[in-house]
């Protein structure tokens, strides 16, 4: 996913979990019918989901450098 979806999807999934907080709910006056630990499941499961494609889910691959010979390659050695 692209980063912009991904700092959208933290926004609003943080936007969510803030709605089932009681201080929120009396000024919003906003009623979805679902109760509050499933809205804020709902919340929190678009914030995990937004995390992860913003950075989360980066391989971590060991880099190579070549080896060289002289000029020459030879082979390939991995960096930690």
């Amino acid at each position: 996913m692209d980063k912009k979806i991904g700092y959208i999807l933290l926004v609003v999934g943080a936007l969510i979990v803030v709605s089932t907080l009681d201080f929120v709910k009396k000024t919003i006056h906003l009623n979805l019918g679902l109760s509050d630990w499933m809205v804020a499941l709902i919340g929190g499961i678009i914030f995990i989901i937004g995390a992860y494609s913003v950075g989360g889910g980066r391989s971590k691959q060991s880099q190579e450098v070549p080896i060289y010979h002289g000029k020459n390659i030879v082979g390939y050695r991995r960096v930690k």
